[in-house]
């Protein structure tokens, strides 16, 4: 079967993050942290693999490439490098703290792949013999569950 356009896209864009990323001397943790994206989300990005644009905004900043970057290589163009004396954007800075009265709503968009991805995971080790549909529901509840408790602490803070 041929790759899509879109396949082929994300596969140079990896290509082009893993050359940038050996050009500034960065082992891939490195990279990540700057990028303020996961060890796993950086290496799907490099690996061809659709990641969420929160996460190509912060691979811009931790490759020290303009932002919008890697959306124009997945268009078909090419990273525009910072100048070296450019300040580093600020992706690489600490997250920012979410507060008690800060809805769910506000920032569960932010953390859910994650949430998600580490739930999977940890169902998949701890209890291998589970269907993708009950790892779903699981995920599923794991955040319906989240929500609820954060909606009940903000009500309470408020």
């Amino acid at each position: 079967m041929a790759a899509t356009a879109d396949e082929t896209a994300r596969a140079r864009l990896g290509e082009l993050m893993t050359q940038r990323r050996l050009d500034l001397r960065l082992s891939a943790n490195e990279a990540a942290r700057l990028s303020s994206v996961g060890i796993k989300t950086w290496n799907r990005a490099a690996a061809g693999r659709p990641v969420r644009d929160v996460s190509y905004v912060g691979i811009d900043a931790g490759l020290r490439w303009e932002p919008g970057s890697c959306r124009t290589v997945l268009a078909g163009g090419e990273p525009k490098p910072l100048p070296d004396d450019a300040p580093s954007p600020p992706a690489g800075e600490e997250p920012e703290l979410v507060y008690a009265d800060d809805s769910a709503e506000d920032w569960l968009p932010v953390i859910g792949d994650d949430l998600r991805e580490s739930v999977r995971e940890a169902t998949m080790t701890t209890a291998p013999g589970l269907t993708g549909a009950e790892v779903q529901e699981i995920e599923r509840r794991v955040e319906e569950g989240l929500r609820r408790r954060l909606a009940e602490r903000h009500r309470h803070v408020s």
